[in-house]
């Protein structure tokens, strides 16, 4: 991973796609984020189900997104615990592996999901935009 100060979800990468109403600096936080494959999967998914052609759509990935976390095995192990400890939330698998990550590499995560503020986990890494 680059030395990227922010792990990047991918309902927060929507929004700013989108031209959603933010409450911080999306610009800032996309330079400075690096984003697991998992999330990118699921950014050009929501993109092309609703009408655009993966090649923008992957375009368009590409040029905010300047950095990518790879999947280990700790990861997976990490987001398997998250998503069974807080199924209750409804957390997707990309979101499993955005949140294990910010946990692996203690740095904060940054997400339009507000239900994100009851994982513990990162209580004191957890960025809203909204």
């Amino acid at each position: 991973m680059k030395s990227s100060k922010y792990i990047l979800d991918a309902s927060a990468l929507l929004a700013s796609i989108y031209n959603e109403k933010s409450k911080v600096d999306m610009v800032h936080y996309i330079e400075n984020s690096s984003m697991h494959y998992f999330n990118v999967s699921e950014v050009l998914n929501v993109l092309h189900r609703c009408g655009m052609e993966m090649s923008l759509a992957s375009d368009i990935v590409k040029s905010l997104v300047r950095s990518f976390l790879p999947c280990t095995y700790d990861n997976a192990y990490k987001a398997a615990e998250i998503k069974q400890k807080y199924k209750h939330l409804g957390i997707s698998a990309g979101d499993s592996f955005c949140i294990s990550s910010s946990i692996q590499y203690q740095i904060p995560v940054v997400t339009a999901d507000k239900a994100w503020k009851e994982i513990t986990e990162i209580s004191n890494n957890l960025i809203l935009i909204r």
